[in-house]
């Protein structure tokens, strides 16, 4: 097999697994427990200008 090929395969499941790896540190990122007397939504303003959630 020639080098160009080889590199190609190479690039596709490199960036697969990049996808998988930010998509999960996204993911962990914006989800996060909530208790009983607490709704999911709590801490969230329509329209807000900052962020809810650190990475």
């Amino acid at each position: 097999m020639h080098l160009f090929p080889m590199l190609g395969v190479v690039g596709v499941f490199d960036n697969s697994l990049f996808s998988a790896m930010h998509g999960s540190l996204v993911t962990s990122s914006l989800i996060r427990e909530t208790t009983e007397n607490e709704s999911a939504n709590e801490g969230y303003r329509f329209s807000q200008e900052e962020e809810t959630y650190n990475i």
